[in-house]
């Protein structure tokens, strides 16, 4: 009887490693192939931490994940894969070998969404600070100390030297990016780029 219910236990336990394996995996089925151009498709998002690099015939380049933490992984112009986490972003070579880093040379944090490789071997960085503004002296209704996302873009050569900076709040009038509603909020992102 002890040996039924270990084989039964065993059963259920291989059915759902199996069954979880064909849900997290989500690989594409390629149906239909008409001269796909030359190129990579990358899958990958926050929640997943495991970035999978296909070509355009479906078959896979590279599956995992290359750094713990932040999930998503951009491919850059210059060549080099790159994934952010804390105040960083690694840089990957073709091979997924970790060659390089860039540091945010700024008090700023690193917003994930963007990382551009420039042809002079600069890095375009965006940055989020989130400072308080007393939105009652613009719109009706608005908080004494409201927190603005204020998206800021630097130049760096990603060894801490800063070249450019664009700040959102010094360019962009609050007033006329938002609608009014969003004015009154406690958190105000006026400017998602």
């Amino acid at each position: 009887m002890l040996r039924k219910i270990e084989i039964l236990l065993f059963s259920l336990l291989f059915s759902f490693c199996a069954l979880h394996k064909a849900q997290s995996d989500n690989d594409p089925i390629i149906t239909t192939l008409n001269n796909p151009s030359p190129g990579y498709l990358l899958y990958d998002w926050p929640i997943d931490f495991d970035f999978k690099l296909l070509d355009n015939y479906g078959e896979f380049i590279y599956g995992g994940s290359l750094l713990p933490g932040n999930g998503i992984v951009k491919l850059l112009k210059n060549g080099f894969f790159a994934q952010q986490q804390d105040y960083k972003f690694y840089l990957y070579n073709q091979n997924y070998t970790l060659v390089d880093s860039i540091i945010n040379p700024t008090k700023y944090e690193i917003d994930f969404h963007d990382i551009i490789s420039l042809s002079n071997g600069r890095y375009l960085l965006m940055c989020i600070d989130f400072p308080f503004k007393d939105m009652s002296k613009i719109v009706e209704g608005g908080k004494k100390d409201a927190i603005i996302y204020n998206y800021i873009i630097i130049e760096t050569d990603g060894k801490g030297k800063i070249f450019w900076t664009w700040n959102s709040l010094e360019h962009l009038d609050i007033a006329k990016m938002a609608v009014p509603e969003m004015l009154t909020l406690e958190v105000i992102d006026f400017a998602h780029l």
